[in-house]
């Protein structure tokens, strides 16, 4: 029977959260996703042999992930899970109250009733200014069970199963001893030392496919030339025009260098931030070597004069389920997420029962096969979505739904789950492309990173700062231009603008803009100039005075 092909890319990224010039990440998401997320995701899949996925892992998450388990940095929330209670300041507790509570409540805190009784003496609702007195309340106990268990609910279920002293430290529950903490703290850096050798062993063995975007996630369309909005976002007030080409493709090419160091291998595939591409990126990402790419299912529309097409129509999915060329990238081939299902597993699932999402996931895909009967190995369903921030919301974080939907695959008849490049090993007619629109995953367009009057404010300083390097780029050594170069590429990333512009909330918006802002900073110290005043003013106009910690941050 003719299996139709279904290609499953997670997505694995976060930002540089290093403070500049220093030892510490001011944000502790590499580390806590890390316990929570990349061994386990790749474990699930693993466990079905006949089950090939990719996973796509940005380099600036690689590389901090390197730096906790190489002792090169670690995180303020580590250190000062480190100290113990009677040890802490005034400040240190009122952090502590602050974000020791930062997870999702319902499947992370709620479920255990010591974590939960702490946050209910701290209080759901809180103004900053009230932590010191609300402190008081706490004994050194009470602090150290709240330490353990904010570093506990972040691991993932499956280590308690292979680590049994986790699931009973998890078991005891409360009156926690300072031997358990710093038990604990040393287990999760055993379980940050296990991920990289893993993702390199299974991909050595062709059990997954490994792709990688640009080295600090940057919009890559938007490097090249700002001005590239104007086409998919008309009537938009854009920044003054940045246009650095070639700083796009030292972000595509230093990002496959260095996959190619660590992992021993060169990625064939590559997943643009954020699915951001535009005519210029894919020639980049061509001329880099790259064998295939992806993007969403709304630029393919977009590109072929195709909005509003009927999505159940045999003719019409068959022209996107496959694999495509641009007439001026013919090396590389293009591959467009499918939107509603890769959706359904980010923003809807969650709320039902793993096994009946799996199956209704299954089903969906089964009767595509069904429509393309004798033809479906000719086609390819590409499912491509963030393989982190989605699974706390799932019960036991994802594995339940995970298990099954790989159960059920392997089960099928129908369905053939292969990765990228498995697929175009089969040699697979190409559809055709004459041009490429400009846009993302999200509304086929940039207007969650530019546009906004926050957005543009950045846009504007991380121009001042690139015009900065042209004019004294002659005036400093190898050494220090090879810093700067750095910083330049981390405030290059999306996350900064990813907040900005009151598109999403998060209760460390301002640690995000200190980070964007200090990044910045650098690089004037580092060419020996003194930064402009607005570098040292928030970029952010927004207000966080009452403060509701109840999610983590993408």
């Amino acid at each position: 029977m003719s299996k139709l092909n279904v290609a499953f890319l997670w997505h694995m990224h976060q930002p540089c959260y290093r403070i500049p010039d220093s030892r510490v990440f001011r944000l502790p998401w590499v580390r806590l996703h890390g316990l929570k997320d990349y061994y386990d995701m790749l474990s699930a899949a693993l466990k079905y042999p006949e089950i090939k996925v990719s996973f796509n892992l940005v380099p600036g998450l690689l590389e901090q992930l390197l730096d906790y388990t190489e002792e090169r940095a670690t995180d303020r929330h580590f250190l000062v899970s480190q100290k113990q209670p009677s040890e802490l300041s005034e400040e240190e507790r009122c952090f502590i109250l602050k974000d020791f509570f930062m997870a999702h409540w319902p499947n992370m805190v709620e479920p255990y009733p010591r974590y939960l009784a702490l946050l209910e003496k701290r209080g759901r609702h809180f103004h900053p200014s009230g932590l010191a007195q609300i402190s008081q309340r706490f004994s050194d106990q009470d602090f150290l069970d709240l330490m353990i268990w904010f570093n506990l609910c972040w691991i993932d279920p499956l280590h308690l199963q292979l680590r049994p002293e986790l699931a009973r430290l998890k078991a005891k529950g409360k009156n926690f001893t300072p031997e358990d903490k710093d038990w604990l703290l040393a287990q999760q850096m055993d379980i940050l030392k296990s991920i990289i050798p893993a993702y390199r062993k299974a991909w050595d063995q062709k059990s997954i496919e490994i792709s990688a975007s640009p080295f600090y996630h940057p919009i890559l369309p938007l490097l090249c030339d700002t001005e590239t909005a104007r086409e998919c976002m008309p009537g938009a007030p854009l920044p003054q025009r940045f246009s650095y080409p070639g700083d796009a493709k030292d972000q595509i090419v230093n990002g496959l260098d260095y996959m190619e160091k660590l992992f021993g291998q060169r990625p064939l595939g590559m997943w643009p931030s954020e699915g951001s591409i535009s005519q210029k990126t894919v020639e980049l990402i061509s001329q880099a070597g790259v064998k295939w790419m992806a993007s969403d299912e709304k630029i393919w529309e977009q590109s072929l004069g195709k909005a509003g097409r009927n999505r159940e129509d045999p003719g019409e999915a068959g022209q996107l389920y496959c694999s495509h060329i641009w007439e001026q990238a013919e090396k590389t081939r293009l591959f467009f997420r499918d939107q509603q299902l890769s959706d359904l597993i980010g923003f809807a699932y969650y709320g039902w029962d793993g096994q009946a999402a799996a199956r209704d996931l299954v089903g969906r895909l089964e009767k595509k096969a069904d429509a393309f009967g004798s033809k479906a190995a000719d086609h390819i369903v590409p499912v491509i979505l963030d393989g982190e921030n989605a699974w706390e919301a799932f019960p036991q974080d994802g594995q339940i739904f995970l298990e099954q939907l790989y159960q059920q695959l392997s089960q099928s008849t129908k369905l053939n789950c292969c990765t990228f490049s498995q697929y175009l090993e089969q040699g697979p007619e190409p559809g055709k492309m004459s041009r490429i629109f400009p846009g993302s995953w999200i509304n086929h367009d940039f207007s969650i990173w530019i546009g906004q009057e926050e957005d543009n404010r950045a846009w504007n300083l991380l121009l001042a700062a690139r015009q900065a390097i042209d004019r004294q780029k002659d005036s400093v050594g190898p050494a220090v231009m090879t810093e700067i170069t750095r910083e330049l590429q981390i405030a290059e990333g999306s996350d900064w603008c990813w907040w900005y512009g009151g598109n999403f909330s998060s209760e460390n918006l301002e640690d995000f803009d200190s980070l964007f802002r200090s990044h910045l900073q650098r690089i004037y110290q580092l060419l020996n100039l003194e930064a402009p005043r607005e570098l040292f003013s928030p970029v952010s106009l927004g207000k966080n005075l009452d403060v509701l910690i109840n999610q983590p941050i993408d």
